[in-house]
């Protein structure tokens, strides 16, 4: 019974290996058909490699070319960021200065809700004014 099971499994794996046989063949022949299609007259030897060769170090610049990212487009994106770097230094700048200087933040509130005015308005009548308070709504009032 054991030689009728690799008897049976025997024509079975011809069967199979040619089957992955024709498979990998038309797999092939495809992409040589493409390779051809692409070619006009297919050349032999050396000169034939030499033009192959040349064909896909043109077809890889090509790609390169395609995956290569616009100068103009860098430099607008760099140029944006050092701009946002510059308003955050700004920002911290100004943060640190009113820490620095201690200026009320019921002084900041009174200001902002009797002229309806920003926050960054209200700190920067009271940077000029020395926190005086006085002179800071007087300074926006006679804006």
């Amino acid at each position: 019974m054991a030689a009728k099971s690799t008897s049976a499994n025997q024509p079975e794996a011809t069967q199979n290996g040619k089957k992955t046989a024709e498979v990998e063949k038309s797999a092939s022949t495809k992409q040589d058909a493409d390779d051809e299609a692409e070619d006009e007259p297919v050349e032999k030897g050396a000169k034939g490699e030499a033009s192959k060769d040349m064909k896909n170090v043109t077809r890889y610049f090509e790609e390169q070319a395609e995956r290569s990212v616009d100068a103009d487009m860098i430099q607008k994106a760099l140029k944006t960021l050092q701009e946002e770097a510059v308003a955050h230094k700004v920002a911290v700048a100004r943060k640190q200065q009113i820490d620095r200087t201690n200026i009320s933040k019921e002084h900041i509130e009174l200001i902002m809700n009797e002229l309806n005015v920003p926050k960054l308005t209200a700190e920067k009548a009271l940077l000029d004014n020395n926190n005086d308070i006085r002179a800071a709504l007087t300074h926006l009032i006679s804006q």
